[in-house]
C-alpha cells in the first residue's frame, strides 16, 4: 500500500498477533502508521486513530484523503446506480428516478475529486443540469423510458472506452527495488 502512489496516503493500522521484535520492526519499516499487538487495549487503538487524524490535519494531508474519499464515494454511487439501470435496460423492467439521482450525484462528487483543471466546474454544472432535467422528465412521466436508461448505460460505456483507449496516459515510472538485505 505504501509503495503505490494511489494508496500510499491511506493510513495503515496493523493489528496483529505477531509480537516478536523482528515482526514489529518489519511492520514499522514497511511504513505502517500504527503497530498494535494482540491482545490490545481499545483505548490505545482509539488514541492512535485520533493521532493519525490530527497529524493529517496538521500536515495538510487531510485534503488528499478527502479527495480520495470523494473519488471512491462518487465512483461507488455511479457504479451502483449504473448497475440498477443496466438491469432495467436488459430486463425491460421499469426504473424510477432514484438511480438517476444517485448516478448524477456520484458523477458530480467523482468529478470534484478527480478533475483539478479550470473546466471542473463547467463539467459539474453540465452534469447537474442534465441530471436534473432528466430526473424532472422521468418524474413527470412516472418511470424512465428505455432510451433514457440506455442513454446513461451506453453513454457511460462509451465515455469510459474513450477515456481508457484514446486519452494519452503518462508514462509509469517503476520505483527501484530495494536491494536484498
Amino acid at each position: 500500500l505504501k509503495k503505490n502512489p494511489l494508496t500510499r496516503d491511506i493510513p495503515v493500522i496493523m493489528l496483529t498477533a505477531k509480537a516478536q521484535d523482528a515482526d514489529v520492526f518489519r511492520g514499522w519499516q514497511s511504513g505502517v502508521d500504527c503497530y498494535l499487538t494482540k491482545p490490545f487495549n481499545p483505548m490505545e487503538l482509539i488514541a492512535f486513530v485520533k493521532r493519525i487524524f490530527k497529524s493529517l490535519e496538521e500536515d495538510g494531508e487531510g485534503e488528499r484523503h478527502i479527495v480520495a474519499l470523494q473519488k471512491f464515494v462518487g465512483f461507488v454511487m455511479m457504479v451502483l446506480a449504473w448497475l440498477q439501470l443496466l438491469v432495467a435496460v436488459s430486463s425491460g423492467s421499469e426504473a424510477d428516478h432514484m438511480p438517476f439521482v444517485y448516478y448524477f450525484i456520484g458523477l458530480v462528487i467523482f468529478v470534484n475529486g478527480t478533475v483539478n483543471a479550470w473546466y471542473k466546474y463547467p463539467i459539474m454544472a453540465a452534469a447537474s443540469l442534465s441530471g436534473l432535467t432528466l430526473i424532472y422528465h422521468i418524474k413527470s412521466i412516472g418511470s424512465a423510458m428505455r432510451w433514457e436508461k440506455g442513454l446513461v448505460v451506453y453513454g457511460t460505456i462509451i465515455f469510459i472506452g474513450i477515456y481508457m483507449f484514446i486519452t494519452p496516459k503518462p508514462a509509469r515510472r517503476m520505483p527501484p527495488s530495494d536491494p536484498p538485505v
